[in-house]
């Protein structure tokens, strides 16, 4: 991504450079960016419904696509906050802000395993179907809506 345009709610157009671009939709999974930004879908229930796929970074199957909060699957406000700081460390790795890769490994781990305490004192199925989505992901087994 280098360049965004849009049009503001009084008319306006604009364009601006960035290098990214962070959309919120409330609570529940947002799916239309899918149709801009053409990345898959994968239906899992227990993160409500269609969510995009991703992997362990939260990284989608669109280049420079990363997902976080309840556009990864619906949760709580704490594993919303989680994801983003996965999410976010993952896309600032992605654009060489960190040269230290062991490091960057090291903290999404403890992150990881702060989004399974969260997740499995409110509800672990909500942190099994996430397990269970990136691993359908990262093994190619997803089941795309058509």
């Amino acid at each position: 991504m280098e360049r965004i345009q849009f049009q503001t709610r009084h008319g306006k157009e604009l364009s601006i450079s960035t290098e990214l671009i962070c959309i919120d939709g409330g609570l529940s999974p947002i799916v239309e960016s899918n149709f801009v930004l053409g990345f898959q879908l994968q239906f899992n229930s227990g993160l409500g419904n269609w969510v995009p796929a991703y992997d362990a970074c939260f990284h989608t199957s669109a280049p420079n696509v990363y997902v976080a909060g309840n556009a990864a699957g619906i949760t709580t406000h704490s594993a919303i906050i989680i994801t983003g700081l996965i999410a976010g460390l993952s896309a600032a790795e992605a654009l060489g802000k960190y040269s230290d890769k062991e490091a960057v490994s090291k903290q999404r781990e403890k992150w990881w395993s702060e989004l399974k305490k969260v997740e499995m004192a409110y509800d672990s199925t909500v942190y099994q179907a996430r397990i269970q989505h990136v691993s359908q992901f990262e093994h190619g087994k997803v089941k795309q809506m058509s």
